[in-house]
């Protein structure tokens, strides 16, 4: 009678945590979703001139990027601001990436 009971205990508590489990697994494509959305605006500001508010943007998105257009998008709009504020480093730093 114990092992029942033991094997059922068990048994909940293994469904309860897949069941946690999958509930944070889903939260995921959302941050994919965010990750493109301040890529697109990082590129955006970077194209309208504003560099400085776009640099860190760029910074943050492109290790994130899974797009190859966008990736490559955001990564010659980070060497052109780099340049124009001065940053050499950082321009050659995205040059190695691209």
């Amino acid at each position: 009678m114990r092992d029942l009971s033991k094997t059922v205990l068990t048994s909940f508590l293994l469904l309860l945590t897949s069941t946690v489990t999958q509930a944070q697994v889903a939260k995921k494509p959302a941050a994919a979703v965010d990750s493109s959305v301040v890529a697109e605006r990082g590129a955006k500001l970077a194209e309208t001139g504003h560099c400085a508010e776009a640099m860190p943007l760029l910074k943050k998105s492109f290790p994130q990027t899974s797009d190859k257009d966008l990736k490559l998008k955001i990564g010659f709009d980070a060497v052109r601001c780099a340049m124009t504020l001065n940053q050499a480093d950082l321009a050659v730093d995205f040059l190695r990436l691209l």
